[in-house]
Order: structure tokens, then sequence, then C-alpha cells
């Protein structure tokens, strides 16, 4: 996968959370009584993340070890580990500077 097929995909999962956030959120206006806010459905995905971490095996844990691992390794490989451009100290203005 390139790195070009990565930006869009993370682009358009960011339109899709829009999207799906802004529906939420009118359905909830809509029928409060079936629909929850948006505080409740993060709970609930909480509570059902919770249940499926506590139910994986150790070999599960023990493969998606493995899978994290080599991403890792890979962001290394092609420099995302590198700090970012936002983290490095601010340089100051030249007002600041006198």
């Amino acid at each position: 996968m390139s790195q070009h097929d990565m930006e869009f995909d993370w682009a358009d999962e960011t339109i899709h959370a829009a999207y799906g956030k802004r529906w939420h959120t009118a359905l909830h206006e809509k029928f409060p009584d079936r629909i929850p806010d948006m505080d409740g459905l993060h709970r609930r995905c909480d509570e059902l993340v919770a249940i499926e971490i506590a139910a994986a095996t150790d070999a599960e844990r023990a493969d998606i070890r493995q899978v994290a691992d080599a991403m890792i390794a890979k962001a290394g490989e092609i420099g995302l580990n590198e700090p970012a451009q936002a983290a490095q100290p601010a340089q100051p203005s030249p007002a600041e500077a006198q």
C-alpha cells in the first residue's frame, strides 16, 4: 500500500466519521428514547471493547502483539517515528528574540 493510498484512506475515514456524527446527532434529537447521546454511545462501545479484550486468549494476544510490533517497526523504517514538526520547540518571534 502506498503512502498516497494510506492518506486517501485516512481522509476518507474522517469523512465517514463526520457523516456518522452528524446523522447520529440528528437521529438522537428525533428519537431520544431510542438513540443514545454521543457519550452514551461511547460508553457502550467502551463496554463492548472491554468484553472482547477480556475474552481474548493468550494466543490471540500474542498474535495481536506480533502484528502491532511489525507495524511499529515498519513505521520506524519509513520515518514515522521521527518527531512531528508540530512537536518541535517553537521559535521565538522577532520581537521575543530581541
